[in-house]
C-alpha cells in the first residue's frame, strides 16, 4: 500500500510535494455562472522569489516576476451553505508578507492570480472582490505539487540584494539601481486592445485623452491603460455604492 507522497522531496519528475502555510483569502464570482469564488493564496519557499528578468523574447525588456503554483479547483460551501469553488495558488513566502504591508502591490497579486486561473482553467473572475478575515478557506491547507525551478528564456538580471521588494515606490527602486551602479528602470507601456485588432508599437501611438465612460471606452480599438474612467478617485465611491446596491435599488 502507498502510503502517499513523500513531502518536500524532490521526485523522479522534477516536482516536489508540499503542504503551504495559510496566508490570506480573495473572495469573487465566477462571472459565467455567478458562483462565489474563493482564492486561497498560500506559501512555500519553494516557490521562487519575485524578481526582475529580462525576456529575451522582447528583446531584453525587464519585468517583475511573481512565480505561482495554481491548484486544482475544490467544490466546498460557504457559510450560508451554498456551493461554492476553492483554488490554492502558492507563492514565495515574502509575496505573502509584501502583500500584508502593501496594498498596491497585494492587488497586483490578486489580479495576476486572476490572469492564471483564466490562463490555466478558462475561468474568468469577477475584478471586484472582497477580503474576508480568514486565512484559509477550508478545514485544512491542500496538498501541492510544484515544479523546481528550470531553465528557460528568461534570462535572469543582477540585482542589489538591498533592491526594495516590489510594491514600494518606483522612485526606491530607482535609488537603489543608481545606488549599485545598475541600469536605469525600464520603461513600459500598459494600453488595451479589442480581440482581433492589429499590433500596435504602444510607443509610437499618440495617445488621444481618455474617454470619460466606459461606454465610451468600450466603443475603442485601443485604449491606453494609464487612466480608465473606472479606475479614476474621484469616481471610485460612488462607483462602490453602485456597485453594492442589490437590483431593486439599481433599478429605482
Amino acid at each position: 500500500l502507498s502510503a502517499g507522497p513523500q513531502l518536500n522531496v524532490v521526485d523522479a519528475e522534477g516536482g516536489i510535494t508540499v503542504r503551504p502555510d495559510p496566508g490570506f483569502v480573495v473572495k469573487t464570482r465566477d462571472t459565467q455562472t455567478g458562483m462565489k469564488v474563493f482564492l486561497n493564496i498560500v506559501s512555500n519557499e519553494h516557490i521562487e522569489k519575485p524578481h526582475m528578468k529580462s525576456f529575451a523574447e522582447l528583446e531584453g525588456e525587464e519585468g517583475c516576476r511573481v512565480p505561482l503554483s495554481v491548484g486544482t479547483p475544490v467544490e466546498d460551501f460557504d457559510k450560508k451553505q451554498e456551493p461554492c469553488i476553492t483554488y490554492d495558488l502558492v507563492a514565495n513566502p515574502e509575496v505573502v508578507a509584501e502583500c500584508d504591508q502593501h496594498k498596491d502591490f497585494r492587488d497586483s497579486v490578486i489580479q495576476l492570480c486572476f490572469a492564471a486561473i483564466a490562463q490555466k482553467y478558462k475561468v474568468e473572475l469577477d475584478a471586484r472582490y472582497k477580503l474576508p478575515k480568514m486565512k484559509y478557506k477550508g478545514t485544512t491547507v491542500q496538498l501541492q505539487r510544484i515544479r523546481k525551478a528550470n531553465q528557460s528564456k528568461i534570462q535572469e538580471v543582477s540585482s542589489s540584494p538591498n533592491a526594495p521588494m516590489p510594491g514600494e515606490s518606483a522612485a526606491a527602486r530607482q535609488a537603489a539601481v543608481d545606488n549599485a551602479g545598475g541600469p536605469p528602470q525600464p520603461e513600459f507601456c500598459v494600453f488595451y486592445a479589442k480581440q482581433g485588432a492589429p499590433a500596435v508599437d504602444g510607443f509610437a501611438v499618440n495617445w488621444p485623452a481618455p474617454p470619460d465612460t466606459t461606454e465610451e471606452a468600450a466603443t475603442l480599438e485601443y485604449l491606453v491603460g494609464w487612466d480608465l474612467p473606472c479606475y479614476r478617485v474621484n469616481q471610485f465611491q460612488e462607483k462602490i455604492r453602485g456597485t453594492m446596491k442589490n437590483q431593486k435599488d439599481r433599478e429605482k
